[in-house]
């Protein structure tokens, strides 16, 4: 291996150490897209007029994807406790 080789695989390891670990990443994102939807959900549920069979379905649906997004809240927790965070960069 070549000198610009070593310095090539030594900046991208020491970039892998600056990010969030890819479960983190992954929670992180499936998070953002289940509130994304319970808002949209919850939005168009209001637009429905009462005595809508739908309306209840939906309204379930909402309650399982808040109970999931919870969940997901939990496990990212933990999983945050076993994952160290990158380092804050230099001032």
């Amino acid at each position: 291996m070549s000198a610009t080789d070593t310095h090539a695989a030594q900046h991208d390891a020491g970039t892998a150490d600056q990010r969030y670990a890819r479960p983190m990443i992954a929670l992180h994102w499936m998070i953002a897209i289940a509130i994304i939807a319970m808002l949209c959900i919850g939005f168009y549920m209001e637009s429905l007029p009462r005595g809508v069979p739908f309306k209840s379905t939906l309204i379930n649906f909402h309650k399982s994807l808040g109970l999931t997004a919870f969940m997901l809240v939990l496990l990212r927790i933990w999983v945050r406790s076993t994952y160290s965070r990158p380092p804050l960069p230099p001032m």
